[in-house]
C-alpha cells in the first residue's frame, strides 16, 4: 500500500475509535453497574461505602439515605450493612461516607468532602435529589444535626439517633436562617443512653434542642425510648423509613 494511502487508512480509523470510544463507555458504565455493598476509595484519607439494590436500574430515580456511621472507619461498613436488608426491602441506596469530626472549627472542608462524594453518588447513579434522607447514630447523628441546619436545601428529611445538638455545633448553626423550613425532624434517644456524656450533652441538653427546632417552626417527632443505651437497634430502619414515607403529599 502506498505510504500516503496507509497514512490516510490509519487516520480514518483513529477518528472512528475517537468518536466511538466515549459511546462504549457510556454503555459500559450504564450496562453494568454494581449492585450490593461497595467500598469507594476517594484517596488515601477519604472513602465511602455504598449500597444499591439487587434492583437498581439506571434511568429510574432512586430515593438515598445518606448515614453517619459514629466515628471511626470501623463503624461504617456495619451501619452500612445494617441498612441493607431495608435498601433491598424498601428500594433505596445508600450512602455512608467519612466524616470529619469538630473539635471546635468549623468542619467546612469536611462538609465539602461530604458534599462532594453525595453530589458524586448523586451523579453517577440516577438518585432523586429531592429525596435525600439524612441520618445517623451517636456522634454521627450530632454531625447530621448539624449538617441539616447548615444547609437544610439539601435533604428532605433528617432522623438522627442517639444523638443532639452539641455546644460546639450550636455555634456553627442559626435558627433563624432555617425557621418555617420544609424539613422534617425525627429524632430518637434512649433514656439511659451514657454515649451522650461524652459529647457534653445530656438528655435534657438533647430535649432544649428538640424544643429550639420546634420554636424554629420545624416539624418534629421526638421519641425518648425506656430501657434504652447507646444501641441502634434493628426495628429504628423501619420506624425511620415508615415516618420518612409517611411524610409524602404533607
Amino acid at each position: 500500500m502506498h505510504p500516503l494511502k496507509r497514512n490516510f487508512c490509519l487516520f480514518l480509523l483513529a477518528a472512528v475509535l475517537a468518536l466511538t470510544k466515549p459511546a462504549a463507555l457510556f454503555a459500559t458504565y450504564y450496562g453494568q453497574v454494581q449492585t450490593g455493598l461497595q467500598l469507594v476509595q476517594e484517596n488515601k484519607k477519604t472513602g465511602y461505602f455504598l449500597y444499591l439494590p439487587a434492583s437498581f436500574e439506571q434511568g429510574k430515580k432512586w430515593p438515598l439515605i445518606l448515614a453517619f456511621a459514629e466515628w471511626g472507619p470501623e463503624h461504617k461498613k456495619s451501619f452500612t450493612e445494617q441498612w441493607g436488608t431495608d435498601a433491598e426491602k424498601r428500594g433505596y441506596v445508600i450512602l455512608c461516607p467519612d466524616w470529619w469530626r469538630s473539635r471546635g472549627e468549623v468542619p467546612e472542608q469536611g462538609d465539602k468532602m461530604v458534599f462532594k462524594i453525595l453530589d458524586k453518588v448523586i451523579r453517577n447513579h440516577s438518585i432523586d435529589a429531592s429525596r435525600v434522607l439524612l441520618t445517623g447514630f451517636g456522634d454521627g447523628a450530632d454531625y447530621a444535626f448539624y449538617l441539616a441546619l447548615r444547609y437544610p436545601d439539601r435533604f428532605a428529611a433528617v432522623a438522627p439517633v442517639g444523638g443532639g445538638i452539641t455546644p460546639v455545633y450550636e455555634n456553627m448553626i442559626s435558627y433563624r436562617k432555617v425557621r418555617g423550613l420544609p424539613l422534617p425532624f425525627l429524632i430518637i434517644n434512649g433514656k439511659q443512653d451514657v454515649g451522650l456524656q461524652d459529647r457534653q450533652l445530656t438528655l435534657e441538653d438533647v430535649k432544649k434542642g428538640v424544643d429550639k427546632l420546634r420554636q424554629a417552626e420545624l416539624k418534629v417527632e421526638y421519641k425518648e425510648i425506656e430501657g434504652l443505651g447507646h444501641e441502634y437497634k434493628r426495628n429504628f430502619n423501619k420506624l425511620i423509613l415508615d415516618w420518612f414515607e409517611g411524610m409524602k403529599g404533607k
